[in-house]
């Protein structure tokens, strides 16, 4: 009888009017939340993501997660709790952890089942634990908390209970405990499930009207207890810690007036420390860095009146390399792209501030007051742009780094950067890519790395730095302006330069060491030495329009076996610099011009010269024009894409430049002056000596130059582009590594 009149609460808690439950969105996110699809590998849950019948939600250790539902109902999960629904009825389950569920007056009410108990619940808010029965506890454990209105307990066998508001009861799915007391406003004050979230619940006045009525029943008695312990234990409730044995609370009868005790004086939240493991930030999702927000070096973030806390990564020697110590791991991404080397040879620290997703809508102002000069910002899974925006300066930062653990990086024109000595941007993790449209200025140093795909728009993206390095795992997508001194592009998969312009005063890079594709599709490029290659056994070189110049030295190159260069459309190679097109075939397509800038005629290295004329076979109606081209000659006999050799040779030169020490100091015996930074000398205790014969080589060299110890530059024995390529897809531990730039004054952190 008792069972059959149940059942009826329950009917009515879920009465046919009221909406059915067919999907949840969850609305926040702390820490470790995985969404479990039936006959699907576990997956992290993200802000907005829809959960339906047939998927569970589970939370981690020290994480929560909130679930809102069409008719407003929510439900937020503590730590270690798995919870589903099932569609098309009102009913949800609670598997094991803790949950507080609000369900809005009027909605219909719904049913909250555990393996032990069953509550129906109707326009109530209220907490719910369970804990299934182990080898250790032969007894299911369940606890039952009522903030506003009331909800109804029924066991399997029948045994029922009515809870209301500031009552709790606990049961081991045979029979229930007394019904207790507990103080509402305790709990409100200091569970995780109300300061652990962002928004408040719809329901929290109703709440705070029952706090009210306690605290007038316990005034009409004459008692009022301030030292009662909650039945909760309120750090930990949201952790799903077994609390049966903490369940400590006030019975239902009269109180009699206890000893004062003297209110103990709270103890103060000591400071982190400020070196170690970094940890995520995990609140808010993202987390927003406005023109409000203030970071110390020391290291703090503040934003609205919330203060995080950051790490300081003291170089390798004392922290380890800076990949594991911000990623926790070092992957063979890191590895190629030279991260570890780079940030060690330039005896780097910095702060390190992780968060578990990054959005940047404002300049924030930065104290570097004892602290470091050097900055990290890591989003675990993005980072991301969003307005009002306007330049971000972060003023006394001299090298910035903003990379993802494992996620794609996409910033817009509502952001520009400007004033860095060094602006690094990383994209980590399988298939993440860095789409940037953001502009640069005023900075020595550009960098974008990506494992999966870089894209620069050029609507909006201007870049200028003195140095400018893209490299992609996959590939580069560049409709942009850039200027520098030096711009290199490197990628797995292809390049392609889509319109947009690139003026580099010394040296224009754009490489591939793969089997992939390069396309100019007109694209002005110009440079001092503007250098192209396709270099693996099937590189492709495709010119598509445009014009591409150079003042000392221009190489078009596609060595492979089966590499081809191709124009596709009218060019102009400009500029008076000699020019050399090497590739197995080399290809003008039919009515297309290759206009050769200068008074000297190209230099053709191939096996098939396919055009008009030139000593071309006439395969195609293809010409060259201007100055022209000389009769092919050989690929083999095509001179090194990196001309000169880099080992230790003397070639007939005007300008020498003397390598002392075993070649660790760059002097000159002729009209060319040392590099800022070298020592010139008379050259005794020379051991060696390179001979460069023009500006091209001597750039070259000290393009692949290391800066040492006292400021003198080496040169290594061999600056190759072979050996580039890694196992997932390219190796930078040589031409990719590092730029060998002199260390500027400031300690770097990359």
């Amino acid at each position: 009888m008792v069972a059959s009149a149940f059942t009826c609460l329950i009917a009515i808690a879920t009465s046919v009017g009221a909406a059915q439950l067919k999907e949840a969105r969850v609305t926040q996110i702390v820490n470790d939340v995985k969404l479990l699809a039936q006959q699907a590998a576990p997956r992290p849950a993200v802000v907005s993501d829809l959960v339906r019948t047939g998927t569970a939600v589970r939370t981690g250790t020290q994480s929560r997660s909130e679930l809102t539902f069409a008719d407003l109902t929510i439900t937020r999960l503590g730590a270690n709790t798995i919870f589903s629904f099932n569609e098309g009825t009102r009913e949800m389950n609670l598997i094991n952890g803790a949950i507080l569920f609000q369900v809005p007056k009027g909605s219909g009410g719904l049913t909250i089942k555990t393996a032990a108990v069953t509550a129906a619940i109707t326009g109530t808010t209220g907490i719910g634990e369970f804990h299934p029965a182990t080898s250790r506890n032969a007894l299911p454990f369940s606890k039952w908390l009522c903030l506003e209105g009331t909800f109804h307990l029924i066991l399997p066998n029948g045994q029922s209970v009515e809870v209301g508001p500031g009552k709790m009861v606990t049961t081991d799915g045979k029979s229930f405990s007394k019904v207790l007391n507990f103080d509402i406003a305790t709990l409100v004050s200091s569970s995780l499930f109300f300061t652990g979230f962002d928004k408040p619940l719809a329901s929290l006045d109703l709440i705070v009207l029952e706090e009210q009525k306690q605290l007038a029943l316990q005034l009409a008695s004459g008692f009022v207890n301030t030292t009662t312990q909650n039945p909760l234990d309120l750090t930990r409730v949201v952790d799903v810690i077994s609390q049966a044995t903490t369940a400590i609370a006030t019975s239902t009868s009269t109180p009699t007036t206890p000893t004062p005790t003297p209110t103990p004086t709270p103890t103060p939240i000591p400071t982190p420390s400020k070196f170690g493991t970094p940890s995520v930030i995990s609140s808010p999702v993202p987390y927003v860095i406005t023109s409000g927000t203030t970071i110390t070096t020391d290291p703090t973030i503040t934003t609205n009146g919330v203060t995080d806390f950051g790490k300081i990564w003291r170089g390798s020697a004392i922290d380890g390399p800076l990949s594991a110590f911000i990623f926790g791991s070092t992957s063979a991404f890191d590895t190629a792209i030279g991260l570890d080397a780079r940030a060690e040879k330039v005896a780097g620290s910095g702060v390190v501030f992780t968060f578990t997703s990054l959005e940047l809508t404002g300049n924030p102002t930065v104290s570097t007051t004892n602290g470091e000069i050097n900055l990290a910002l890591v989003g675990v899974n993005g980072i991301t742009s969003g307005g009002p925006g306007g330049p971000l300066t972060f003023a006394g930062i001299s090298t910035l780094l903003l990379a993802t653990q494992d996620g794609s990086i996409n910033l817009g024109s509502e952001i520009s950067f400007s004033g860095f000595q060094h602006l690094v941007f990383y994209a980590r993790g399988a298939g993440s890519n860095l789409t940037f449209a953001s502009p640069v200025s005023a900075t020595i140093q550009l960098i974008l790395f990506a494992e999966g795909n870089i894209q620069v728009s050029s609507v909006d993206a201007t870049l200028t730095a003195e140095r400018i390095k893209l490299l992609a795992g996959d590939s580069i997508t560049l409709d942009a302006t850039l200027t520098a001194q030096r711009i290199k592009l490197l990628a797995g998969d292809s390049i392609t330069l889509d319109g947009g312009t690139c003026d580099a005063g010394r040296t224009f890079l754009a490489l591939i060491d793969g089997s992939g594709t390069i396309t100019f599709n007109n694209a002005s490029v110009h440079a001092d030495v503007l250098k192209v290659g396709a270099l693996g056994t099937n590189g492709v070189l495709n010119i598509g329009g445009g014009t591409l110049s150079a003042d000392t030295a221009l190489k078009l190159y596609a060595p492979g076996s089966n590499g081809q260069l191709n124009f596709i459309s009218n060019v102009t190679l400009g500029g008076a610099a000699a020019k050399i097109l090497a590739a197995d075939s080399v290809t003008i397509f039919n009515s297309v011009v290759v206009t050769i800038g200068g008074t000297n005629a190209a230099d053709v290295y191939t096996n098939h010269a396919n055009y008009t004329g030139s000593g071309g076979n006439n395969s195609t109606t293809g010409t060259f024009a201007g100055a022209g081209a000389n009769n092919p000659q050989p690929l083999s006999s095509a001179p090194s894409f990196d001309d000169p050799p880099l080992s230790p040779t003397t070639v007939t030169s005007s300008t020498t430049v003397t390598s002392v020490t075993s070649g660790s100091t760059v002097t000159s015996s002729g009209t060319t002056g040392a590099t800022s930074g070298s020592n010139i000398t008379s050259g005794k205790k020379t051991i060696s000596t390179i001979n460069v014969s023009s500006s091209d080589q001597l750039l070259s060299l000290l393009d692949g130059a290391a800066p040492g110890p006292g400021g003198k530059i080496t040169i290594p024995a061999s600056n190759t582009t072979s050996n580039w390529r890694n196992s997932s897809r390219i190796n930078a531990a040589g031409r990719l590594k590092a730029d060998r730039d002199a260390a500027s004054p400031g300690r770097r952190l990359l």
